[in-house]
């Protein structure tokens, strides 16, 4: 699952909450929209599924910042 959503991804990650859980996707999330989202979006998917495996990967800009979820 790809989301880029300009600043609402915590609540579109909040309405897949139970797919994310019952399948655990590889997701590619960007995190740059807001300061929290550094490690509010993180934390929110570490929550779902404790065994995904979390990357931060910058693209183009500095801040343009995408994290990973990859289920370990």
């Amino acid at each position: 699952i790809k989301m880029d959503l300009e600043a609402y991804e915590p609540l579109a990650i909040q309405g897949a909450a139970r797919t994310i859980r019952r399948h655990a996707p590889k997701m590619a999330v960007c995190v740059y929209h807001e300061a929290d989202h550094l490690w509010r979006i993180p934390l929110q998917l570490h929550e779902l599924m404790p065994k995904y495996r979390l990357y931060l990967r910058p693209y183009g800009y500095i801040w343009e910042l995408v994290c990973y979820a990859i289920r370990g």
